[in-house]
């Protein structure tokens, strides 16, 4: 493939049509071995651009707007609480928006490229209620202009926290927080709306800045509490993440992924992860290795010495690790795409143990004591 033009055809079209649909599966995916999706490379800048401008650059531009820190000086905001606090908010707006993951062509998502706003701002469309039958006013299929008016108060509940000005902690220096106050209205909203629809819950990644919001209400008068606090939501999805690779149907996620990547020279690298592509391209032993020792193991081992450490140097390089782990994750531009997500773990993992020491900021020496 060429920076503007895509991979050649494995077959015209007008052919490829009158084909049988095993001979269709045989074609397309020998040719993903070798040529993934085939789509221009101009393409993986434009999401990279999305990626790095409107939501790392814009979502620190944000946090500096409503903060003392300096969006120009990079020490002022690398280790500061409230950058993660307001990345973590505006990745969640970004994604009920439909600008996050599950974005673009790369989604099959081609004229129009985003499709959640559109879609859930139209009343008489299909909504998923998960306990319809059970909890009362959830029941029904069908978008009605309350659960339109109900999404709009998601989006402005989530803007709330984004344009409220950050307070300074006391007994830290530098450091600031979202006041806690102002995650109440998507602390109450965005749980209502997951009563009517769950696809938009779950596209906000609901389970997971969730917690944060509400420890950062809970907790916004014990520092080192919602700093611990953190820590464990983070590590708890890292965990739960790698315990989801848990059986063989990550090993065949691992070679579409790897053939999938831009950034992956030649086709040795491509080809080792199946047993004799393209004549055989079942998993291989180098795919197992890469998917439970270079994921499952990484995902768990790793959070849990985070976790546990009260040691800044195996802190830090077990935080680099994890860093160096999504950015291999976000260079081979896995499908649905979760650029951002990756982007805000990686650094959440740098400002959450680098930032913050463990020898201070650790479940050990919680004021509350954690255990």
């Amino acid at each position: 493939m060429g920076f503007l033009t895509p991979s050649p055809q494995p077959v015209e079209p007008s052919e490829f049509v009158r084909l049988s649909f095993l001979d269709r599966v045989r074609i397309l995916s020998t040719h993903w071995v070798d040529d993934d999706f085939g789509t221009p490379k101009m393409l993986y800048v434009v999401y990279t651009v999305k990626m790095l401008g409107l939501y790392l650059a814009c979502g620190i531009l944000i946090a500096s707007l409503t903060s003392d820190i300096s969006f120009l000086h990079v020490t002022s905001w690398w280790d500061n609480i409230v950058v993660y606090q307001k990345l973590a908010v505006w990745l969640m707006l970004l994604e009920v928006i439909g600008l996050g993951g599950a974005w673009g062509p790369l989604c099959g998502h081609f004229k129009p490229m985003t499709g959640n706003i559109r879609y859930w701002l139209r009343p008489g469309t299909i909504r998923m209620a998960p306990w319809g039958k059970k909890v009362p006013l959830t029941g029904g299929d069908t978008r009605t202009v309350g659960d339109v008016v109900l999404y709009l108060a998601v989006l402005g509940s989530l803007i709330v926290p984004l344009a409220v000005h950050a307070e300074n902690v006391a007994g830290f220096a530098g450091q600031q927080s979202i006041p806690g106050w102002t995650f109440v209205p998507i602390l109450i909203m965005m749980p209502l709306m997951g009563l009517r629809d769950k696809v938009v819950f779950l596209a906000g990644r609901s389970e997971q800045y969730l917690p944060i919001m509400l420890y950062t209400f809970l907790l916004s008068g014990s520092f080192v509490d919602m700093v611990i606090a953190f820590k464990v939501v983070i590590a708890c999805v890292w965990i739960c993440a790698g315990i989801s690779k848990f059986g063989d149907h990550f090993i065949k996620v691992v070679p579409p992924m790897v053939s999938n990547s831009p950034a992956m020279p030649g086709k040795f690298i491509k080809r080792l992860h199946h047993k004799n592509a393209p004549e055989d391209i079942r998993p291989s032993s180098f795919s197992w290795f890469m998917a439970h020792l270079g994921g499952t193991s990484v995902d768990i081992v790793i959070p849990l010495v985070l976790l546990f450490t009260t040691n800044i140097v195996v802190a830090a390089v077990a935080a680099i690790a994890m860093l160096v782990f999504h950015l291999f994750i976000t260079s081979t531009f896995p499908l649905a795409v979760p650029l951002e997500w990756n982007a805000f773990f990686g650094f959440a993992a740098i400002t959450l143990w680098i930032g913050h020491n463990p020898g201070d900021f650790a479940i050990y020496t919680s004021p509350t004591r954690w255990v």
